[in-house]
């Protein structure tokens, strides 16, 4: 590939793993990532759109399959309030998605503030929770402390106690509406006035690197272009369009 010399001269030192990574998903790897996540990927194609994202954290593979895991604990808010709001979800939804879910993007600028942008792919069967009106649940959750009694709000108490008996009711004046659960992928989601977190229940999912997505692009859009591929990654890496274009070079 002749994209080698110019990103080895230009670009990072793991240029062998990246074209590596390429070649991988015209391989069996490729189809094996296509079979297991038919489900997600057949929404992408028809819809023609960049998918969901996520900023990972010690990323070291470039593709790679992860577990969700089913415990996770809050990094921006106190776990009490995490563990209230999730009491919510599960009256309404029947499962915790703060603690269960896999929290995902369709921003790609959203998700690189977080790690390393990848692109996420979920195995199997999957569920959305998502929000038309809330970018940010964790500032709409702040809103609501400052309307009740903090004294009240921050009082420890199992999940039937007073305390979070009111706390529940105000997250249901407050999130009553905005969230909806869903197996359909739509424009809106991704592309809408709010398009913040967008919380996917599965069990596993597959993750490839931004730079492997637009490297991929390169060498099928431009393969006599050395420079093209490194344009692509340092200069559209929020470029939705790309990936959208990453996705129907790929699934064909």
């Amino acid at each position: 590939m002749r994209l080698t010399k110019y990103l080895i001269e230009r670009f990072v030192p793991r240029t062998e793993e990246l074209l590596e990574s390429v070649e991988h998903l015209d391989t069996s790897l490729g189809q094996r990532i296509k079979s297991q996540c038919k489900p997600f990927l057949s929404q992408i194609k028809s819809l023609n759109m960049p998918g969901l994202f996520r900023g990972l954290k010690h990323h070291e593979i470039l593709i790679s399959v992860k577990k969700v895991r089913k415990n996770r604990r809050a990094l921006d808010t106190d776990q009490v309030d995490s563990d209230a709001i999730d009491d919510w979800f599960e009256d309404k939804f029947g499962w915790r998605p703060r603690s269960q879910a896999l929290m995902t993007s369709g921003r790609p600028g959203q998700a690189s503030g977080y790690g390393n942008l990848s692109l996420i792919i979920p195995v199997g069967k999957f569920k959305i929770l998502w929000s038309r009106t809330i970018d940010d649940l964790y500032v709409r959750q702040d809103t609501l402390k400052h309307s009740y009694d903090l004294l009240t709000w921050n009082q420890m108490g199992d999940k039937d106690s007073p305390a979070n008996i009111a706390r529940r009711k105000g997250l249901d004046q407050l999130l009553g509406h905005d969230y909806e659960e869903t197996d359909k992928l739509t424009k809106q989601m991704i592309f809408g006035v709010s398009t913040g977190e967008i919380m996917v229940k599965c069990d596993k999912y597959w993750t490839i690197d931004y730079r492997t997505a637009m490297t991929y692009v390169a060498s099928k859009e431009q393969p006599e272009d050395d420079k093209y591929a490194f344009e692509l990654i340092d200069r559209h890496k929020n470029d939705r369009d790309v990936y959208a274009l990453f996705y129907k070079l790929w699934l064909g």
